[in-house]
C-alpha cells in the first residue's frame, strides 16, 4: 500500500482501536476542503443503538470549537466494519479516522502514522502507561484509547472447593495455577461467550484495558 494511503494515528486499541489514517487531511489524503473548511472522514463501530447519536453530539461540540473543520460520520456494524474498511482501502477511499478492534495488520502494511506524529506530547502523556502499551506495537504507539473497562471474572465456589482452592486468584500466575487444579479435578477451567456473540475482543484476565481504539490513516 502506498504511503499516500497511510493513516495518521490510531486512537484506541487492545480490544478495539481507533486509528487515524495518514490519508486524512493531516497530510493530504482523503481529507479535503469543503467551502473553505477542512473535511475529515470518521468511521466508527456501532456499540449500541445510541452510538450514532453520541458521535453526532461529539462532532457537533468539536465543530463548534473548530469552525474550520467538518467531520463526516460513518457508523458501521461490528459484523461489517472489517470488510468495509478493507474495501475502502483497496479503492483508496479509506476514512481519516477509524474506530476498530485491531490495527496490527494496518501497521504491518505501513498504513498508520505513529500517534506521536499526529497528537501532541501532552495529550499522549495524559494516557495511563498500561493503555499506551496496549496501543503500541514493538514500542511504537499507534492507537489512542478512548474507552476503558474493567472486566470481571465469575467463579463457582463449589468447583473451587472441589479443586481445593480456597480463594479466587489475584494474579495471572494464580489464575493459571488454579485453572490447572480445576482441570485436574475434572472441572472445565474457563468458559466464555462464543465468537459469534462477541462484539468486542476480550482483554487479558485481571487487566483493565481500552475497549476501543482510533487511528488515522496516512495520506
Amino acid at each position: 500500500m502506498k504511503k499516500s494511503l497511510r493513516w495518521g494515528a490510531a486512537v484506541a486499541t487492545a480490544a478495539v482501536a481507533t486509528m487515524t489514517l495518514a490519508s486524512c487531511g493531516f497530510s493530504g489524503g482523503s481529507g479535503g476542503s469543503s467551502g473553505g473548511a477542512q473535511t475529515l472522514d470518521l468511521m466508527v463501530a456501532s456499540y449500541s443503538d445510541n452510538t450514532k447519536a453520541e458521535w453526532q453530539q461529539i462532532i457537533k461540540d468539536f465543530e463548534a470549537k473548530n469552525s474550520d473543520i467538518k467531520v463526516n460520520l460513518d457508523v458501521e456494524s461490528w459484523t461489517d466494519i472489517n470488510n468495509v474498511i478493507k474495501t475502502r482501502i483497496q479503492a483508496q477511499k479509506q476514512p481519516d479516522i477509524l474506530n476498530i478492534d485491531a490495527f496490527a495488520g494496518f501497521a504491518a502494511d505501513d498504513l498508520l502514522y505513529p500517534a506521536k506524529d499526529i497528537v501532541s506530547s501532552s495529550t499522549l502523556n495524559d494516557f495511563q502507561d498500561a493503555f499506551k502499551k496496549n496501543a503500541s506495537i514493538d514500542g511504537t504507539q499507534y492507537g489512542l484509547p478512548f474507552i476503558a473497562s474493567a472486566r470481571a471474572l465469575f467463579y463457582n465456589k463449589d468447583d473451587f472447593s472441589k479443586a481445593g482452592i480456597s480463594a479466587p486468584p489475584k494474579t495471572w500466575a494464580e489464575f493459571e495455577e488454579d485453572a490447572g487444579k480445576l482441570k485436574a479435578a475434572g472441572v472445565t477451567p474457563t468458559a466464555c461467550r462464543s465468537a459469534a456473540r462477541r462484539r468486542r475482543p476480550r482483554p487479558r484476565s485481571g487487566s483493565t484495558e481500552p475497549a476501543a481504539a482510533t487511528a488515522t490513516p496516512r495520506s
